[in-house]
């Protein structure tokens, strides 16, 4: 039988031995000693559980997925799909528009005339941006300057609101913008517009507004 001269000494080879012997039953961190067989399945077994768990192929499982726009708060772990999400954008864009023409009656003062767009808001934050067109025949009668008024609202809250007064020969329409505004509304409500003729039991004017449209980006939601 060969002879063999071992080049470690007695104590590093009692070391190597105890590491064996005295093998960890679970992975540690910073351990020198090996680990049994049954304590790297356990561990591997673990991977993606619990609080400290890693994302691994179950987590991409149908079950796991969050699926619905209702989900996404901000308590939410699961991992969204794409419809998820591209349902949760669309939940923050309320476009709404008024047909027609909406107008007030000659020698009538301070009855408003409204049209609701049929588009109600959610509770949050908006980002608002309303256009319009509108026209006026409004002049000075019997010492009174007579004028019309325009309001848009969200759930009786008068988001914008414009005097108006002579548009000219032939009353022609005015382009109109407002915003993007921030409003704060933590009762939604539904979107309206109206108007109204002002100033003089003898008015004799005439308020229009027409092509109004809103755009509503909701920024901040309420829970």
């Amino acid at each position: 039988m060969p002879e063999y001269t071992l080049s470690n000494t007695a104590a590093n080879i009692d070391s190597a031995l105890t590491r064996v012997v005295s093998a960890d039953t679970s992975p540690t961190t910073a351990s020198q000693n090996m680990v049994t067989s049954g304590g790297v399945k356990a561990a591997i077994d673990a991977i993606g559980t619990g609080a400290n768990g890693i994302i691994t192929t179950d987590s991409f499982t149908a079950s796991t997925l969050e699926d619905s726009n209702d989900g996404l708060t901000a308590t939410d772990t699961s991992i969204p799909t794409s419809k998820a999400v591209v349902n949760y954008i669309a939940d923050t864009q309320f476009p709404a528009a008024g047909s027609g023409t909406l107008q007030t009656t000659p020698g009538q003062e301070n009855v408003y005339y409204t049209r609701s767009t049929g588009t109600t808001l959610p509770p949050g934050g908006y980002m608002i941006r309303i256009s319009y067109q509108y026209s006026g025949d409004y002049y000075t009668f019997g010492g009174l300057n007579n004028n019309g008024r325009i309001q848009f609202l969200a759930g009786g809250t008068v988001l914008a609101q414009l005097v108006i007064y002579d548009t000219g020969d032939g009353s022609p329409y005015v382009n109109t913008v407002h915003g993007y505004d921030f409003h704060h509304l933590p009762g939604g409500g539904l979107l309206q517009y109206r108007i109204r003729n002002e100033n003089g039991t003898f008015n004799v004017g005439r308020g229009r507004v027409r092509n109004v449209t809103f755009n509503c980006f909701r920024v901040a939601r309420y829970i």
